[in-house]
């Protein structure tokens, strides 16, 4: 009798992602000590009336009941179209329009966005340069798709201390050393995940320079998707910046973060059709197509965003005013908690220093009640991050104080934690939660 099924070795390309992650340990912890949990950055009300109503709409429309268009349903590509021409092309080529047909794509959320990028583009023997801190996903992303990430860090302009975001830069001599000739992609994030950096257009434009220069056949892949949350500056789109800019770059975006919908898990791809059109071939066989419903319903959120809202001039307007109260409000909590934060210029997060002499740095080592849900079986925690200064303040917050953060260290190479300042003593926490939520943080954090 043959014998019953044996596991095989874990494919090479999973091995590095199979220890549990920052997610699968701080979630659980929070539930397990019921802390606030100010880790994950999803938005903790519900979407606009305008949203809902548009839902409802398209689920009782028989129409959108049978699969979409592989690339993208009509009725949201064209207002994509429309919406994003004015933002993604460069002023030397505003008399053209976006293709709907050919320089779009509908993804299931931006983050498949960011792996169907990779995965259409990149291939073994390939380099993809990061910045660090840097969204989790982009490594993953890359190396799935077989490539190498290659990581730059973000720097102080004056080499002092780091009191907003508009303080951190990117070095372009450290930019111009990591190009090599496997270089093939560049990830910006703009604004940034979890620094809240929003990169001025003369900073894009040096960026820009530097990549024409030394690596011309490199693509950009620009995660953009807090466009709308800008709270000093401007959100300016890479592509927006060159002809050159333009054609090297996939523009990614997201309806769930701007609309706090993340469950429709909605998100788009805009760039020239050179680089779109392996994407659309891909996602023919990745997921074929994005829920034809949710599709229906961004396209008609899409076009009352332009409305006024709620006596602002747009939705837009109206919510990234809420982030800026929240953001106002948490920053000032952090600062009376005695730590020191990074104020920043967008999306919904702040990270923190945790300073020598604070409560929170008086023990080392993970908090005995960590190790005692781990011995029950209750918690998972990556063994590589036990030593870890900004885990364990985390995993201290959570037991100590009953709030839940996310370590900084998780957003950086287990190789470079050493190296990269904001790695050490650095935790993050997200704000796109109600005012009750964030009320009851502070007064905990006291």
């Amino acid at each position: 009798m043959a014998g019953g099924f044996r596991q095989p070795p874990r494919a090479l390309r999973m091995r590095p992602f199979a220890g549990p992650s920052v997610w699968l340990e701080f979630t659980p912890l929070s539930k397990l000590t019921s802390s606030v949990n100010l880790g994950q950055g999803a938005p903790g009300w519900a979407s606009p009336p305008f949203v809902k109503k548009a839902l409802v709409k398209a689920c009782q429309d028989d129409s959108y009941c049978q699969y979409a268009r592989s690339a993208g349903a009509p009725v949201l590509v064209e207002q994509i179209a429309r919406q994003y021409a004015p933002k993604v092309l460069p002023s030397t080529m505003k008399s053209r329009k976006i293709d709907p047909a050919t320089e779009i794509v509908v993804t299931v959320g931006a983050s498949q966005a960011i792996s169907l990028a990779c995965t259409a583009l990149l291939q073994e023997g390939d380099e993809a340069i990061l910045i660090e801190p840097a969204f989790d996903m982009y490594t993953a992303a890359v190396q799935m798709a077989g490539a190498t990430p290659v990581y730059i860090p973000f720097r102080s302009r004056s080499n002092g201390a780091i009191a907003t975001a508009n303080d951190l830069c990117v070095d372009l001599e450290d930019l111009e050393n990591a190009v090599t000739e496997k270089t093939r992609m560049f990830v910006l994030n703009t604004p940034h995940n979890p620094l809240g950096k929003v990169f001025s257009r003369d900073e894009l434009i040096e960026i820009a320079d530097v990549l024409d220069r030394k690596a011309p056949s490199c693509i950009v892949m620009s995660d953009e998707v807090y466009e709308h949350l800008v709270f000093e500056g401007e959100h300016v789109p890479f592509a927006s910046v060159s002809e050159n800019a333009f054609d090297r770059t996939l523009s990614i975006y997201s309806f769930g973060k701007t609309f706090s919908s993340t469950g429709t898990k909605i998100g788009w791809v805009v760039g020239p059709h050179n680089l779109i059109r392996d994407l659309q071939i891909a996602q023919q066989f990745v997921v074929f197509c994005t829920n034809h419903m949710g599709q229906a319903a961004a396209a008609e959120a899409l076009e009352l965003s332009q409305a006024p809202y709620d006596n602002f001039s747009t939705y837009f307007d109206w919510i990234c005013d809420v982030y800026r109260k929240k953001r106002d409000f948490l920053v000032e909590v952090i600062r009376a908690a005695g730590l020191e934060p990074i104020v920043p210029q967008g999306a919904f997060y702040i990270c923190a220093r945790v300073p020598d002499g604070h409560p929170l740095k008086e023990k080392t080592g993970v908090p005995e009640k960590v190790q005692e849900l781990v011995k029950e079986g209750k918690l998972q925690i990556d063994p590589g991050t036990v030593d870890r200064s900004d885990y364990n303040i985390s995993r201290r917050l959570v037991v100590q104080k009953g709030v839940t953060t996310i370590p900084i260290s998780a957003f950086v190479k287990p190789e470079l934690v050493g190296e990269s300042a904001l790695s050490k003593d650095f935790i993050r926490f997200a704000f796109c939660h109600p005012d009750h939520v964030l009320k009851e943080a502070s007064r905990r954090l006291r």
